[in-house]
């Protein structure tokens, strides 16, 4: 049987190691060792702006909710069969009743699409009260103090099964929920 004649000291060694490194974990608040992305994002993908919920309306686009009497204050939007479209990036405020309609967002792929749901109800019976088809990023904000409802019936259109809608809210791309209103 071969032994290494130095083995005593080659355990001493890793065993001192072994302890470096534990004290320096255990300590590692006092001597000012953080990790790499404390508090950072490799990879940010919102802003400070899309968490906090909170956005100035000046020229945003007021859609107001009254199932077939429903108005489009402003560029960018407009109302069909039921169906409010938003087809280019902006600001869009909701508020008031759909009472069997959605709201769509088709904008452009690089477009980012800001909707503040201010007192908006909105029900959809056979597919998604808002569905997002096409944007780069959509952030939909609850209003402070505000009360939202979205409803989606129990039984989906085939045309949305078939397109794999199953929520109140259905998004095939970047989504962001945020705002202190109620939903």
């Amino acid at each position: 049987m071969v032994t290494n004649k130095h083995i005593d000291k080659i355990c001493i060694a890793v065993f001192a190691i072994a302890l470096l490194i534990t004290g320096l974990f255990m300590n590692a608040d006092k001597l000012g060792v953080k990790p790499a992305n404390e508090g950072e994002s490799v990879l940010p993908m919102f802003s400070e702006a899309e968490l906090d919920g909170s956005w100035n309306t000046a020229g945003a686009v007021t859609i107001s909710l009254a199932d077939e009497n429903t108005t489009v204050s402003g560029s960018g939007a407009y109302y069909a069969d039921g169906i409010v479209h938003i087809g280019y990036a902006g600001k869009y405020i909701l508020s008031g009743t759909l009472s069997d309609g959605s709201v769509c967002v088709e904008a452009g792929g690089k477009d980012d699409v800001y909707l503040l749901l201010d007192n908006a109800d909105i029900k959809n019976e056979s597919g998604a009260a808002i569905e997002i088809r096409n944007a780069d990023k959509v952030t939909v904000t609850l209003a402070p103090d505000s009360e939202n409802r979205l409803v989606c019936g129990d039984v989906f259109s085939a045309d949305a099964v078939s397109q794999g809608i199953d929520g109140v809210i259905f998004s095939s791309d970047d989504l962001i929920l945020n705002g202190s209103g109620s939903l």
